[in-house]
Formats: C-alpha cells, sequence, structure tokens
C-alpha cells in the first residue's frame, strides 16, 4: 500500500546554500522589525492610510497624467544621452 505509482514524485530537499540565504533572510527581516520598532497600534493607526492608498492607487487612472503615452515626447530626458 505504500509503493502508489500515480503519485507525485517528492520535492528535492532545498540545498544548504538555500537553507543559508532564508535563514539570512529571515535574521534580516527581524532585526529591521526590531530596529524599526513598530508596534501593533502603530499597525492599527496606520491601516486606514493604507487602505486610501490601494483604494487610489488600484486600478491606475492615466487621464490626467502628464505622463500619458500620447503626452510622451520621443526626445530622452536622460543626463547622459547626445
Amino acid at each position: 500500500m505504500t509503493d502508489r505509482p500515480d503519485l507525485p514524485p517528492r520535492f528535492r530537499a532545498p540545498s544548504a546554500l538555500t537553507w543559508v540565504l532564508v535563514v539570512g533572510f529571515a535574521a534580516f527581516f527581524i532585526q529591521g522589525l526590531v530596529a524599526s520598532e513598530v508596534s501593533i497600534d502603530r499597525l492599527i493607526r496606520g491601516a486606514g492610510n493604507l487602505v486610501r492608498f490601494l483604494g487610489q492607487a488600484v486600478p491606475p487612472d492615466f487621464s490626467g497624467s502628464s505622463t500619458s503615452p500620447t503626452r510622451c515626447s520621443r526626445r530622452s530626458t536622460s543626463p547622459w544621452s547626445a
């Protein structure tokens, strides 16, 4: 009963490098949260701003934008262009 051919093959175990990268990222992420002194109270107070920002950002409205594709000039504004 343990030998079922219809089951998909198992995933390969992550390499040592993968584990080092994941643990390193988690350590830096946690250290960043601790250093920024994030509190539950500040997160709750800022949730309204996040909702308002997402409400204005989705879906994007380019109708009044000065950078809409129909108004863009073909000239490059890069300081390195000749």
